[in-house]
């Protein structure tokens, strides 16, 4: 009686088994989620940890790397030049990352100041300036939340000088 040997890939051993695709299935929604939100940025938290906002984002941006990493550990099937292009597609968001973190650290330097306003509706309503080093301008934005959470949206910006807001 004789016996075939077949050699089965490692993908298809289990149909558990990780593969690359897999693995992007994953990574680059969550990827693209962080994308989003650093470039859109619809959420500040409240004073005062409204400066805090940009190190949010930041997390959000970076949240796939160890996603990747916890995958790239289980050691995926398939061909490597995929982990490659998730890698690269992945730059643009850590970059745009980075210049956020450096602006968040620079934004420490310009604390705003924010007061809470009377809102026409049930809403929590705070208006916040920032003042700028050697500059008669400043950031004037109007932001509301709905009571007792931590995160506000912004309603306007308006930036102002000695002359008046535009």
């Amino acid at each position: 009686m004789r016996h075939k040997i077949r050699v089965v890939h490692r993908s298809e051993a289990s149909p558990g088994h990780i593969t690359w695709e897999r693995v992007a299935r994953y990574v680059l929604p969550t990827m693209g989620v962080g994308f989003i939100l650093i470039v859109w940025q619809p959420l500040t938290l409240v004073p005062p940890a409204k400066s805090f906002s940009g190190l949010v984002y930041v997390l959000c941006a970076v949240a796939w790397i160890p996603l990747l990493l916890l995958f790239a550990w289980r050691h995926p099937a398939g061909e490597q030049w995929k982990l490659y292009a998730i890698v690269a597609v992945g730059v643009a968001p850590v970059l745009i990352a980075l210049s956020l973190l450096l602006s968040t650290l620079t934004s420490f330097a310009f604390e705003p100041k924010c007061e809470t306003i009377s809102s026409p509706n049930w809403l929590t309503r705070y208006e916040c300036r920032t003042t700028f080093a050697l500059s008669d301008s400043f950031l004037k934005e109007t932001f509301e939340s709905v009571p007792f959470t931590p995160v506000m949206w912004r309603v306007e910006k308006k930036n102002c000088s000695l002359n008046g807001c535009y």
